[in-house]
């Protein structure tokens, strides 16, 4: 697990829920994800006999990996309890982060594998804690 990565004031975690209407609800309380934002690249190794040094080559698999949402727990907050549902159900939903008030937004799609209360930390109250495994990067806008 990578790292945690604190964004700055006014970022926004929203997911777009299932069904027609596609409505996209805000997260409230997130504070914080895991990793890099953004997909990883890949390098395969391209070394035969005669090479003396290992050779590699760039794959086009790119890897975003399993990521790890933190946040304020808000038990009647319609985001949050979306991650619960997602959690629940399987079923991939879109995100959208958008780091600071008017900075670039990053769009995937990922899979949540559960939604539970973290530890409780001092001076911060109940936090919530989501194990999710990014499927798709649309990239930064």
């Amino acid at each position: 697990m990578s790292d945690t990565v604190k964004f700055p004031e006014g970022s926004q975690l929203q997911v777009v829920k299932t069904g027609d209407a596609g409505e996209t609800v805000v997260v409230k309380g997130f504070d914080s994800i895991g990793g890099t934002i953004g997909s990883e690249g890949k390098l395969n190794t391209d070394t035969v006999l005669s090479d003396l040094q290992v050779q590699y080559g760039k794959s086009a698999l790119k890897d975003a990996g399993e990521r790890e949402l933190i946040g304020r727990w808000l038990a009647d907050d319609e985001g949050q309890l979306e991650l619960n549902a997602a959690a629940e159900d399987g079923v991939e939903r879109e995100f959208k982060l958008r780091v600071g008030t008017n900075g670039p937004t990053w769009t995937f799609k990922a899979v949540l594998a559960s939604f539970v209360m973290a530890e409780l930390e001092a001076e911060s109250g109940l936090r919530f804690k989501a194990k999710m495994g990014i499927n798709s990067d649309n990239g930064l806008a």
